[in-house]
């Protein structure tokens, strides 16, 4: 199904870095327990209708388990089958022999391999080619096929899922210098795979659980989900975390790749199901309408961290279930990146409301006409939608910031619009601006006592 964007296109931009109406409250638990077709979706709404497809062992129906315990609760949750992971293969193959003076570069995974220099003869330097791929971590071998004379070296993948990316090959030096070429013989089945294949089949849901907590696994979901109008929630219960000094854990990662959409927590126990209990906790409740802060969770239990373990966990972004002022709560409600959760949800949903409204009064017109009171009726429709956001709590009216208006929204006269545009039945130049309503999060008080 063609989404509206090819007819109506919203952008949101953020000046501070501070669906379906159902969708947006609707977790796909990813896994690979489902005794139903790979790479397909079932509803469920409630834990017995999980448990007739999933052992109560299963994390599939933990995660269920843990959304379905909160109050208030989601109508139902979703859960796609996982394929079974496949290792990539590639070959590197060169359209010439390697000679005297020869040095071959290349980078896997962004990272460059030592240089390689010609070795005795061109089936020596192959070899010792292929044993500097073989040396990286993302390759579990790295051979030289064909017999004698090769040109060719098979490369396959260290873990089953996660692929690696050979490039930049580059041959200097010497009379003459060989290309080299990337093909695949096997591609990678994983979970960006099965992402694409889930959405193909059932695309109607907003925020993704993994049940594999295997951070490279991880990794690939959040940069997968960074691309679509969804969200991804995650749980570590990895020490590193809690240092400030490391940079090879998962919170440290997503944040440094400025992640958006993907939110992280820390517990000692993952298998508590943290970051599935705090969605079924905040899903339910309309954008706009709740802050993912201070949400006291059923089921997982809190973490009991130093102050500087607890400073060094919510520096990295990375969400915490802990005690303040003797009641259990969440903090911080933040992406990887520093955006609050609550705020992506509601651009997103801000988004699509407003090309729905958009798409839907064209679609149902017998025309819009191209005059300044067709192009009013489009502009009535944004307004509309403005209003409906400052209602929810998406968006707060803000006279002080728009000379007295709530909002801008400025759309062209057709005088200003060029013959092309208009030839074309393009819209240009529509813009709107509104001021996001937020949430309190910390108060700073000063009184003075006099006598």
């Amino acid at each position: 199904m063609t989404d509206t964007s090819s007819v109506v296109q919203i952008t949101i931009t953020k000046e501070t870095r501070t669906l379906s109406q159902i969708g947006f409250g609707t977790t796909m638990i990813l896994g690979s327990n489902g005794t139903f077709t790979v790479n397909t979706v079932r509803k469920y709404e409630d834990i017995d209708e999980v448990a007739e497809d999933f052992a109560s062992t299963d994390a599939e129906y933990k995660a269920a388990e843990a959304e379905f315990a909160q109050s208030p609760r989601p109508e139902s949750v979703k859960i796609g089958v996982r394929a079974a992971p496949v290792a990539q293969i590639q070959t590197l193959t060169f359209d010439a022999d390697l000679i005297a003076d020869n040095v071959v570069n290349l980078d896997i995974d962004n990272v460059a391999i030592s240089p390689v220099t010609y070795a005795t003869s061109h089936d020596d330097t192959m070899a010792a080619l292929a044993s500097e791929i073989q040396s990286h971590d993302s390759v579990s071998a790295a051979s030289v096929i064909g017999g004698a004379g090769s040109r060719v070296i098979q490369i396959t993948a260290a873990k089953a899922g996660i692929p690696f990316v050979v490039d930049n090959i580059e041959v200097t030096g010497g009379g003459s210098q060989a290309n080299g070429a990337m093909a695949t013989t096997q591609d990678n089945v994983g979970v960006t795979e099965d992402l694409n294949a889930i959405v193909l089949n059932d695309n109607e849901w907003y925020d993704l659980k993994l049940t594999s907590r295997d951070e490279d696994e991880v990794e690939l979901a959040s940069a997968w989900i960074e691309t679509k109008k969804k969200i991804f929630g995650t749980c570590s219960d990895d020490e590193d975390i809690k240092d400030p000094e490391s940079t090879t854990d998962i919170g440290y990662k997503l944040q440094a790749s400025n992640r958006d959409r993907t939110y992280s927590c820390y517990n000692e126990d993952p298998n508590d199901w943290l970051d599935a209990a705090w969605a079924g906790r905040c899903l339910p409740k309309d954008p706009g309408s709740i802050t993912w802060k201070f949400k006291t969770v059923s089921g997982p239990t809190v973490s009991s961290l130093s102050a500087t373990e607890r400073s060094a966990v919510l520096a990295k972004n990375v969400n915490l279930y802990t005690e303040i002022g003797g009641q259990d709560m969440m903090e911080e409600g933040t992406m990887a990146s520093g955006e609050f959760i609550d705020s992506v949800r509601g651009d997103d949903w801000l988004e699509a409301r407003m090309g729905e409204n958009v798409f839907n009064t064209i679609k149902n017109a017998d025309k819009i006409p191209y005059s300044n009171a067709g192009i009013a009726i489009i502009e009535a429709q944004i307004r509309k939608t403005l209003e409906l956001a400052i209602r929810k709590g998406v968006v707060r009216p803000a006279p002080d910031l728009f000379d007295g208006d709530p909002y801008i929204v400025l759309v062209p006269l057709v005088s200003e619009v060029s013959s092309n545009d208009r030839g074309n039945r393009l819209l240009p130049d529509v813009t709107w601006q509104a001021a996001r309503a937020g949430a309190v999060h910390k108060v700073i008080i000063q009184g003075r006592i006099v006598l």
